[in-house]
């Protein structure tokens, strides 16, 4: 049975969410043809003259302490009831507010004000998806430690809230996803690594499109193979190598290095210890049966060749850079990290590791002020726009892909 058409509304956080926002919905009306698009954004300042009542404006904001401060006039709200509305925020910004706590507490109180009109279906979007770093909770209890797990509360904050579906670009955890699914929750993982050859196009609405959106929403789908492939062509005269920095990220770099049209020889198995604090790991070298293959490999290697070390985010590149030195130490002339978020607070702490030549890096966390030996690709508009029309495709039911 097909729904009625609903309204799409995006509906901005503080900060930079609105200019991800407007990204998102200009690709929505114009790569994807998509009518009805509405965006509610946060007035950037609150005018205190202006009494409380139906049309006040929409505000984000702070309080003194930095409590946020969520305020909506009933007329502006009453315009989401029975819409497909979608917040989209950015989680983290380390430039202009660095806690995590107060935007996962504004993200909560956004959806608490947003919740009230009610809206038909209740949609969060987000880059960068904090609070997943507590997905070894069991692991440690039977060393006898006790980590916090803030994973599975902010999972349950969620579902309190009303969230029925969340997208994010990479999350740091998959656990995340079955958290939310076993409280009802939709949970869609945005795979930048992925290639779009697996991509059905008709499920993004262009099945009579021209030949060249097409092409253009397929390469916006992949942006590390996009990447890769650049890298390539500019490097005709060297190879690129991947590293895969710990037994996580295995599959993940295993498949991207295939779909990059590299061989199994061509990817590096570190091991290392477990680690004993964040960003610090103990290298104990290749794992045995790649080991006399790679450091062949590194012996004979050339100024043009790079050996990357893909990983899901980086915060001090600690791991990265002794993974770096090990192997500089047997004959690699360049190592770049690579990785689909920033988590830099401190981006000075960079600078410490010197034996990295290069890190790369998606557009998840936005940060003024960055290193200039950082690249970042942007992307996340791309990707996030590809997930919330497919989700709201399915939910209606439209004609356009289902």
């Amino acid at each position: 049975m097909r729904r009625r058409r609903l309204p799409l509304v995006l509906v901005a956080g503080s900060g930079r969410s609105s200019d991800l926002t407007e990204r998102i919905a200009d690709i929505l009306r114009n790569t994807y043809e998509m009518e009805g698009v509405e965006t509610l954004l946060p007035v950037p300042k609150k005018d205190p003259s202006i009494p409380r009542s139906p049309r006040s404006p929409f505000f984000v904001g702070r309080f003194a302490d930095k409590e946020p401060q969520i305020e909506m006039g009933q007329e502006t709200l009453d315009s989401l009831k029975g819409t497909y509305t979608v917040v989209v925020k950015h989680m983290y910004e380390p430039t202009d507010d660095p806690s995590v706590n107060t935007h996962l507490m504004e993200t909560l109180l956004l959806f608490d004000v947003v919740g009230r009109a009610p809206p038909e279906r209740r949609m969060l979007a987000v880059p960068y998806l904090s609070f997943l770093r507590s997905h070894n909770v069991p692991k440690y209890q039977q060393m006898g430690f006790q980590d916090a797990n803030s994973l599975s509360l902010m999972a349950t904050m969620f579902k309190n809230v009303g969230i029925d579906v969340i997208t994010a670009i990479d999350p740091h955890s998959s656990k995340i996803v079955d958290e939310c699914r076993d409280r009802g929750i939709e949970f869609q993982v945005i795979n930048p690594f992925y290639p779009s050859k697996y991509v059905n196009l008709e499920k993004h609405g262009l099945v009579d499109a021209p030949r060249d959106r097409k092409v253009e929403v397929l390469k916006s789908l992949q942006p590390w193979i996009e990447y890769f492939k650049r890298r390539k062509a500019e490097n005709k005269e060297g190879r690129i190598y991947l590293i895969i920095p710990d037994d996580g990220a295995e599959t993940r770099v295993e498949r991207f290095g295939r779909d990059c049209g590299l061989d199994f020889d061509d990817i590096g198995y570190i091991l290392k210890r477990p680690r004993q604090e964040a960003g610090r790991a103990e290298i104990q070298g290749f794992k045995s049966f790649c080991r006399k293959r790679m450091l062949e490999i590194l012996k004979s290697a050339t100024e043009y060749d790079v050996f990357v070390i893909p990983d899901d985010m980086i915060s001090g590149a600690g791991t990265q850079n002794e993974i770096a030195q090990y192997l500089k130490k047997h004959g690699a002339k360049r190592v770049e990290g690579w990785c689909s978020h920033a988590v830099c607070p401190d981006p000075s702490k960079l600078d410490g590791a010197t034996y990295l030549d290069g890190l790369v890096s998606l557009d998840t966390v936005y940060q003024e002020n960055l290193p200039k030996r950082i690249e970042v690709i942007p992307a996340s508009d791309a990707l996030l726009c590809g997930e919330i029309f497919k989700s709201y495709m399915k939910y209606t039911g439209n004609d356009r892909g289902w």
